[in-house]
């Protein structure tokens, strides 16, 4: 694992440095992913070593509360429009605040927030500024996209959560691997983890869901890239094979309807629920069988890594991330992307197979607790952060 030391030992007798300013940033502190890597990393420091600060574009928002619970301070830039005197001003309110807290480490999390930081580096208002690419850059329209390549040149460091985004930012975007480094997300064994009462566990469910023979299921935010199309055919496909199988999809976006209508297309709407998005999605992996990603671009998804660690059997596509994650056939399985075909092959495994779905769902809980814990997430990106303070300042006491 990573070491922690500080960047350099204090001699015996001497005070203990003190801990470093850093400043995570985000457009938004509301549910989502990057939202949710920042408050891990904000709430995990080692505060001995790491004085945590956030900032974001407007204030409020779920992480916001439990930011402000664990006394992380929060500065609203109150930027609506990079076109705007506002945003100039937001600059201004960053700079200040760097200066005024002695900030050292500048890291933001999403797109919107890395042309923030970039600005920022530029000015060179603090020691090391990071950005983060966390998602693949041809989901962007061609302005952001040219944006995001600036941003590359004018700061330190370019934080990727996996290995197959790593290798995209070399071959299309011509950045050296020497300024690219991985951060693998991590999740959090007593936020996600198996349901401690079988018995109870599909509470959550719809009344006439709660007694399924098996509930196949995907959380996610319904946009096209999710492809979640595929899994409603595939299920139609399969659901023959078991008696009172359920299909549950929580989520929302522009997807809703498109989808919705589909599941009637193929004559599943009764055997098909669809949730609202909700803060609260741990009950709802916990009463999934299987979990299904069928994304067609993707790079290391929270979603499934929950999935994984509350014990859900789960299939997901070879795109992007996703095969880092699953070691196909012992922690999960891999299937082909737009292929309904593959998918419904791939259900009618582990549906059939009783063993070895609860066998995949325990090796998945064991990876994703393993592998990608929160600690490690936590650890790997400090240590980010004091080898690029190596670099930016030799003499750092």
């Amino acid at each position: 694992m990573p070491s922690t030391e500080p960047l350099e030992n204090a001699p015996s007798g001497s005070p203990a440095a003190p801990p470093i300013p850093v400043l995570l940033m985000t457009r938004e502190l509301g549910i989502g992913g990057c939202e949710r890597d920042l408050a891990k990393l904000a709430l995990g420091f080692d505060r001995a070593q790491f004085e945590p600060h956030v900032a974001c574009f407007s204030s409020g928002g779920f992480r916001a509360n439990e930011l402000e619970r664990a006394g992380v301070p929060i500065l609203e830039l109150r930027i609506r429009s990079y076109r705007s005197w506002g945003c100039v001003q937001g600059l201004r309110r960053m700079a200040r605040y760097i200066r005024d807290h002695n900030i050292q480490v500048v890291h933001s999390l999403d797109v919107p927030a890395n042309l923030v930081t970039a600005a920022v580096s530029v000015l060179r208002r603090a020691p090391v500024v990071l950005t983060s690419q966390l998602g693949a850059r041809d989901l962007y329209d061609p302005y952001t996209h040219r944006l995001l390549r600036w941003t590359d040149r004018v700061t330190d460091l370019v934080v990727v959560n996996c290995d197959y985004q790593r290798q995209q930012l070399i071959a299309k975007e011509g950045v050296a691997a020497r300024r690219i480094r991985v951060c693998y997300n991590g999740v959090d064994r007593r936020d996600f983890h198996p349901a401690p009462n079988p018995a109870t566990r599909r509470a959550a469910l719809p009344a006439a869901f709660q007694s399924a023979s098996l509930v196949v299921g995907s959380i996610a935010a319904l946009r096209p890239e999710k492809d979640l199309g595929v899994l409603i055919e595939a299920f139609s496909k399969v659901q023959h094979l078991r008696a009172g199988m359920r299909l549950v999809i929580v989520g929302d976006g522009a997807m809703l309807a498109p989808w919705r209508a589909l599941a009637k297309q193929f004559d599943i709407q009764d055997a098909c629920h669809f949730e609202p998005a909700t803060a609260g999605v741990l009950q709802w992996f916990q009463a999934l069988d299987i979990f299904v990603m069928c994304s067609n671009s993707e790079s290391f998804s929270n979603s499934l890594l929950e999935a994984m660690a509350c014990g859900c059997c789960s299939i997901a596509t070879k795109v992007g991330g996703l095969p880092e994650m699953i070691t196909d056939g012992e922690s999960g399985l891999l299937v082909e992307a737009r292929n309904p075909a593959d998918l419904a092959a791939k259900l009618e495994r582990v549906i059939s197979d009783d063993i070895l779905r609860q066998t995949l769902g325990v090796k998945a809980a064991e990876r994703a607790h393993g592998k990608f814990s929160v600690q490690t997430f936590v650890r790997t990106a400090q240590q980010i952060y004091l080898d690029q303070l190596r670099k930016a300042r030799p003499d750092w006491r």
